[in-house]
Formats: structure tokens, C-alpha cells, sequence
């Protein structure tokens, strides 16, 4: 059956010229809440090159790949920590910046479930949609959205949770769409696997033609997640999550951070600087990032202007804290005083606005806890800038604990975790 058999109607809508993909896609992933859209990007992020691949997560209401990889472990856990708001201008701005800036041959840009003005703004930056649907009727206001704002639907999906379904994917040339399909089972905490993801992943492929790689600032040595494996002769293995298909990846754990920060160590005196680049859990950039601090450092983000992050770490901490982040600091935990930045919901933080974001004072003979939803270049920066005033620095790592991520003192070794929530 074909999604015109299904009830899908092409709509008539008057459609400016298509927007060029060239070898930049900004795929906008769409669809009505309880599709599966989330758990459909997800899976084809994975099947893409990590290298070339972005995810802007441009929705108020989204769970994030950590929540992801925590169900089946813990579905209470979960709930307490998904992350639910509401659209802001500060956010939407945000989002916008990060879809225009961003070079990764692609981009998967995660709208919210619903046409509305925010995401109709964030959809007039990409050049390209895949719709995710259970409903026919909100496909098609997908479809007349993208017809207005000129992108290319790259593939309408089908979702449906009725295992007797079979999957199914073709190239659809002449429609409003360039493929269409049915993905079965998109269900969190169940889904395994899918042979239509796996199709449109090699659809965009095909696609969208590789880059040729440019370094970002020319004075800035590239470090990848990769090559630092190497130094510490580490290597991809099987990833299990709960209830999903091993993935072949670099698993890090906190016990590998003192063999990191000891290899990297040895680059200290070579006077580069370093740009890091590649996916990571945030413990070990943290650890990274401290390991080369005496040189110049960046964080490599294509979602930005410039496509990196220069991190300084030479700010100080000072009274209540200041800039864009709400700072709540508890004293006497677990010896030492944990800092919160945005607890209760995601912080967008401008990179151009880093150097306003100021830390709060702490009890400096004291380790420091820090916990905090916020982007990544901004806790590595809180981070690195208790690390000049702190015997040790802890990240809260949800599902784990607190790691400590870097040690200026024996008492406090490296790696170690304390398994408390904040």
C-alpha cells in the first residue's frame, strides 16, 4: 500500500523554487508527538558519518539521547529528568543561529510535534524535511509547510506500531516527496532496528555529496575523540542499550580519564593550540580540555559561527555568580559545595556571551560539585574555571553520579565516581 492508498493526499500548494541541498543538508525531522520521530533521528544519526553529522535538538519539550539510553534502566529516573518547557524567544534565536551557522554535511534538526509559528521560523533556515507520521491529515501539514518555505522533502515515513506491517521504501519521483516508506515499531525502550531507516540512510548518502574537509581557524590543530582513543590504545566496541541493537562505538568510562589526561599531558609543551573535535561524553572534554589547558583550546561545534568554541578557563569565580545562567549553590555536599546552573531546564547559552558567564564563590579548599543542563562549551568553561581555585572538580553524569573530572589534589583521584544525585 502506498501512502496515497493510506490517505495521503499531495497538496496543492503554490511551492517556491526548492532550496539548494548541495553538500550542506539541514534536515528539519517532523511529525505529530508519539510518532517516533525522536527514536527514527536517533537511529539515523547513528547510520550517517559521526564526523559529518549534526544534531540541533530545536524543540522545548525533547528528552535528548541520554534519556534515550537510560530507558529500560530506569523509566522513573527518566521522568524525573526529561526536560519539558516551552518555546522562548531566547530559544528559538538560539535554534535559528545554530541551523544557519551550521556546515556538517548534515544537519538533523529536531522540531517540536505541532505547525507552529516558532517552527515554521526555524523551518524557513533548513533546505530539507523528513516526515515521520502516524497521521495522515498532520502529514499533509507538514508537507503544505514545506511546499511554502521551499524545502525538499527528502522522504514521508509512515509510523506504526502494528508489527504485522512490513516495512517498505521507494523513490518516489515526480511527488511532492523524493521517497516514502512504512517504519514499524518505533516504540522507546523497544525498538530494535529498521530496514527503511536503513534505506533513506543510504538514499541521503547518495544524496547529499561528502565534503571536502576545511580546518575551521588555520592556527588550530584538529584533535579528534578518535585520535585520543588512539593514544591510549583504545578501541571501538559493541555498545548495548536496553532493548536496542548493539552499537559499534567508543564506549568512555570515568576510569579511562587518568590514562586520557596522562597521554595528552605530553602535548602540553609543544605550544599548539587545539581545536577538539568529534562526539564524547562531557566528562571526558572536561578532563581533555584541562589536560591542554596551559595551551590556546577550543571545542569544534559547526553549529556556531566559525564552527569551534575557544574555551579560556581563565575567568574567576565571584560572589552570588553572574551572566546568563541562575546559579544555586548548596554548601557542606559530600564534602564540598555543589554549584547548579539551570537545574530544572535546558539553558541555551550564545556562544558569543561565554565570557559573561560567571561562576559563583566557593569554599576553595573544598572539591566542587557541578550539576546543570546547559551547552557543552559552557560547562567545560564553569568547569575549567574551578579548576584553577578547586582541590577537584565533579560533573553530575546522570544514570552514574558524580565524576570527578579533574584532580588538583591525591585525596581526589581522577575518574572516581560518587554515586549520589544532586
Amino acid at each position: 500500500m502506498t501512502l496515497i492508498e493510506a490517505g495521503l493526499k499531495e497538496v496543492n500548494t503554490e511551492i517556491p523554487n526548492r532550496k539548494e541541498i548541495l553538500r550542506v543538508a539541514k534536515i528539519v525531522i517532523v511529525g505529530p508527538p508519539h510518532s517516533g520521530k525522536s527514536i527514527a533521528e536517533n537511529f539515523l544519526r547513528r547510520l550517517l558519518p559521526p564526523q559529518e553529522t549534526m544534531r540541533i535538538a530545536a524543540q522545548p519539550d525533547g528528552e535528548g539521547d541520554w534519556t534515550q539510553k537510560l530507558y529500560g534502566e530506569d523509566k522513573g529516573l527518566v521522568q524525573k529528568l526529561r526536560n519539558k518547557g516551552s518555546f522562548t524567544e531566547e530559544n528559538v534565536d538560539h535554534w535559528l543561529s545554530q541551523v544557519v551557522n551550521s556546515t556538517s554535511r548534515f544537519s538533523l534538526i529536531d522540531v517540536g510535534g505541532v505547525v507552529s509559528p516558532e517552527n515554521r521560523r526555524i523551518c524557513s533556515e533548513a533546505n530539507a524535511m523528513i516526515i515521520v507520521s502516524s497521521d495522515p491529515k498532520k502529514t499533509q501539514e507538514w508537507v503544505r509547510l514545506a511546499n511554502e518555505t521551499g524545502l525538499n522533502i527528502l522522504a514521508v515515513l509512515e509510523s506504526t506500531l502494528d508489527v504485522s506491517r512490513e516495512e517498505t521504501f521507494k523513490l518516489t519521483p515526480g511527488k511532492d516527496w523524493e521517497s516514502e516508506g512504512v517504519v514499524v515499531g518505533l516504540d522507546r525502550g523497544k525498538f530494535r532496528d529498521s530496514q527503511t531507516l536503513r534505506h533513506l540512510a543510504s538514499y541521503l548518502l547518495e544524496r547529499v555529496p561528502a565534503q571536502e574537509h576545511e580546518e575551521a581557524i588555520s592556527e588550530f590543530k584538529r584533535l579528534t575523540i578518535d585520535n585520543i582513543a588512539t593514544t591510549i590504545y583504545k578501541e571501538p566496541e559493541d555498545i548495548i542499550l536496553p532493548g536496542k541493537e548493539p552499537i559499534r562505538g567508543l564506549n568512555w568510562r570515568p576510569e579511562e580519564l587518568p590514562s586520557v589526561y596522562s597521554s595528552l599531558k605530553k602535548m602540553v609543551g609543544s605550544g599548539d593550540s587545539f581545536v577538539i573535535d568529534g562526539r564524547a561524553p562531557q566528562f571526558l572534554v572536561i578532563t581533555i580540555l584541562q589536560a591542554l589547558s596551559e595551551n590556546n583550546i577550543a571545542l569544534a561545534d559547526s553549529k556556531v559561527e566559525g564552527g569551534m568554541v575557544v574555551i579560556s578557563g581563565q575567568k574567576h569565580p565571584k560572589g552570588e555568580g553572574s551572566g546568563p545562567l541562575p546559579w544555586l549553590v548548596t554548601k557542606d555536599f559530600q564534602g564540598g559545595t555543589l554549584v547548579e546552573y539551570s537545574k530544572d531546564q535546558f539553558k541555551l547559552i550564545d556562544s558569543k556571551i561565554l565570557n559573561e558567564v560567571i561562576p559563583p564563590d566557593i569554599d576553595t579548599t573544598k572539591p566542587v560539585f557541578l550539576s546543570g543542563k546547559t551547552s557543552n562549551w559552557v560547562s567545560a568553561d564553569v568547569a575549567l574555571t574551578y579548576a584553577r581555585v578547586s582541590p577537584a572538580v565533579y560533573l553530575y553524569q546522570p544514570g552514574s553520579g558524580f565524576i570527578c573530572v579533574v584532580s588538583n589534589n591525591s585525596d581526589h583521584k581522577l575518574g572516581d565516581v560518587i554515586k549520589v544525585n544532586p
